[in-house]
């Protein structure tokens, strides 16, 4: 059992341990009223000095689920609001039958986390499917299960909203992803310019996220697959020229060269040849009734 300012925590079940730290849902024996909570117990002393170190410097000062922490002997604790689980990643596909209900639930996925304040390396821990959860009303929340054996604290912001724009993108593409076979050229050009930015970590922030998620139409069109990988071919051909134009243009002048020099060479030919069938009237004055006259071969 652990004590926090005035509550009686007692462990119901664990949701994970290892060597790192452990994470139980617990309830409050001091207080019978049906509401669980979420206590992480970081026992490896260099993540828990790592994260003492963040707490110290506000994290999850602003995160409206966190209750706090405390030292346990050789253990770090901290404790979040536990909500019941029901996972997006398992029962979004059933409360989303529109392209313009899974922006929704993007929507609400980003001002969860926006919401969270946490971001960075810790943010990154947050984006684990067992943390991301769906009610009925498209509406997304969160659960802490934060497991610190996962934890690089020198990820950087970038790489967080890399990862949350990937999540955003996963939930946008599901429906195209099952058309498609997964064959990306046939995607909609809105989700392939959202993901082409998320790749190259175009997204710094939650608000560039939801601006980009704001702009997309509600029935993105589609062009047919083989239009849309022409096209993709061509533009591929098109950056390829590009990038090799000098080349293409040495071989161009090369290729006009041999083909001038050829044509040179036929002409030549065809005047020898022309010429060796003229000697056999040398020496002839007629040929038949026509008079050939004085010329000399």
């Amino acid at each position: 059992m652990s004590e926090l300012l005035s509550m009686r925590l007692e462990p119901v079940r664990t949701v994970l341990k290892n060597e790192v730290n452990e994470i139980a849902v617990c309830v409050d024996l001091g207080r019978r009223t049906g509401v669980f909570y979420t206590m992480i117990s970081i026992t490896e002393p260099r993540v828990r000095l790592g994260v003492a170190a963040l707490l110290a410097q506000g994290l999850f000062s602003q995160t409206s689920d966190y209750l706090g922490s405390y030292s346990q002997g050789d253990r770090l604790n901290l404790v979040f609001l536990y909500r019941d689980e029901n996972l997006l990643e398992r029962q979004g596909p059933f409360y989303a039958t529109s392209f313009a209900h899974r922006k929704r639930i993007a929507q609400n996925l980003v001002v969860a986390l926006a919401e969270s304040q946490v971001t960075g390396s810790v943010g990154l821990l947050l984006l684990s499917q067992r943390n991301l959860n769906i009610a009925p009303d498209l509406t997304v929340y969160l659960n802490y299960f934060l497991d610190f054996q996962k934890w690089d604290p020198d990820t950087e912001d970038s790489q967080f909203y890399r990862y949350a724009a990937q999540a955003v993108f996963q939930i946008l593409s599901q429906e195209y992803e099952l058309r498609s076979e997964g064959q990306f050229d046939s995607y909609p050009s809105e989700l392939q310019a959202f993901y082409k930015k998320a790749e190259t970590k175009g997204f710094l922030s939650h608000s560039a996220i939801l601006a980009a998620l704001k702009a997309m139409p509600d029935r993105p069109i589609e062009l047919r697959v083989g239009v849309r990988r022409l096209a993709g071919r061509a533009g591929d051909l098109l950056e390829w020229v590009k990038r090799r134009s000098m080349a293409i243009f040495v071989a161009a002048l090369v290729l006009a060269t041999v083909i001038y020099a050829g044509y040179q060479i036929t002409l030549r030919l065809s005047y020898r040849s022309a010429a060796e069938k003229n000697t056999a009237y040398a020496g002839l004055s007629n040929i038949g009734d026509v008079a050939l006259g004085d010329e000399t071969i």
